[in-house]
C-alpha cells in the first residue's frame, strides 16, 4: 500500500509526512504561506515534545543523578519553621 502524498495548498510542494510540510511552511517566509505558519509552528512544537517524550521512554525513563548533582540537590533544601501567629497591624494611610 502506497502512502498518500501531502501537497502544500499554496505552491503544490509534495511531501510524505505532515512534519515535512510544516518544516516547508516555516522555511518559506513569503506571504503565500502566511495562513499556514501558525498551524506549522503548533505542529512542530507538539511533534518535538512528543518525540522527546518517546525518546525518554525508550531510554528507560529516569536517569540516575551523579554524586555532585545529588549533593547539590541536598544543599538546596531549606528548613522552615512552619509556625504561624495572628498579629495585629495598623495600616498608616
Amino acid at each position: 500500500m502506497q502512502k498518500a502524498m501531502i501537497n502544500c495548498h499554496y505552491c503544490n510542494y509534495s511531501c510524505e509526512e505532515y512534519k515535512d510540510l510544516a518544516q516547508h511552511i516555516v522555511a518559506n517566509k513569503d506571504s503565500q504561506h502566511r495562513k499556514g505558519r501558525i498551524w506549522a509552528a503548533k505542529f512542530l512544537t507538539r511533534a518535538d515534545f512528543l518525540n522527546h517524550k518517546a525518546d525518554q521512554q525508550k531510554q528507560g525513563g529516569r536517569v540516575a543523578l551523579t554524586p555532585e548533582e545529588q549533593a547539590s540537590k541536598e544543599n538546596i533544601i531549606r528548613e522552615l519553621s512552619g509556625e504561624t501567629a495572628v498579629v495585629r497591624s495598623i495600616n498608616p494611610e
